[in-house]
């Protein structure tokens, strides 16, 4: 792209907005981060952006009130309609119709690539809004996928997978507690953000492990809630030494 656009990007987890960033400058934008959607909201309303893109799930207000809020705005501004996709880590018919409806024009599912982004920032400058971008499947953690990702930069993979190390302890113990107290509401969200980190470390088993954790919270199923919060527990520790052995 020759031209610089500006990207409001929200996305509460540091390490999924690094990877986030890190792709769009390569495609010369201009990033502006949020940790939510509260804040996302005002930085739209001081920035103006070429482009939004809003996780679904996050703290203090949601991609889809994000969205919502964001429409509601340019309608009483009289301001021209700003390109919106979601960014989730869940990708059913339903997700995408649930986006759509709450005014999003465009879906990017996890985990992100260049190609995801590239095509999405291709149907944005071609005032695109009615097609989707697509992702494929997941292998258990790909070191080199990661590597490709950022242009072989080793340094900044490693850089990477440390942060995701070191922040990985402090999620797990969330998910312990929110099982213990039954919180299935903080339980649901919190395994929702480790099934988009797992995505992005290319670990279909850790992955698909967080999505049915997320989903029995969900349904406030104490028994597959212990059995899947088990299971995750246990890929976790093998992923760790994975991650680890590149280090």
């Amino acid at each position: 792209m020759s031209e610089k656009m500006t990207v409001l990007v929200a996305e509460d987890h540091p390490v999924n907005m690094k990877i986030i960033r890190f792709m769009l400058e390569k495609e010369n934008c201009q990033v502006h981060g949020a940790e939510n959607g509260l804040e996302a909201v005002k930085l739209f309303s001081e920035l103006h952006p070429d482009l939004v893109i809003l996780d679904i799930q996050m703290p203090e207000m949601d991609g889809l009130d994000a969205c919502r809020e964001i429409r509601r705005i340019e309608k009483e501004k009289g301001l021209k309609r700003t390109p919106i996709s979601a960014l989730s880590a869940n990708a059913s018919t339903e997700d995408r119709e649930e986006a759509h409806n709450a005014g999003m024009d465009h879906f990017v599912s996890k985990p992100v690539t260049i190609d995801n982004i590239s095509g999405l920032l291709d149907k944005v400058t071609s005032r695109d809004l009615s097609e989707e971008t697509e992702t494929g499947g997941a292998e258990d953690f790909g070191y080199g996928k990661l590597l490709e990702t950022f242009g072989g930069n080793v340094d900044i993979v490693k850089s990477l997978l440390r942060e995701f190390l070191d922040g990985l302890p402090d999620m797990m113990d969330r998910v312990n507690r929110f099982e213990a107290e039954g919180d299935f509401d903080s339980l649901e969200r919190t395994a929702h953000t480790l099934k988009g980190q797992m995505l992005n470390l290319h670990s279909s088993a850790a992955s698909e492990a967080f999505a049915l954790l997320e989903r029995a919270a969900r349904e406030q199923n104490k028994e597959r809630v212990i059995k899947y919060r088990e299971r995750c527990d246990d890929l976790v520790v093998e992923l760790i030494q994975v991650v680890q052995s590149y280090l």
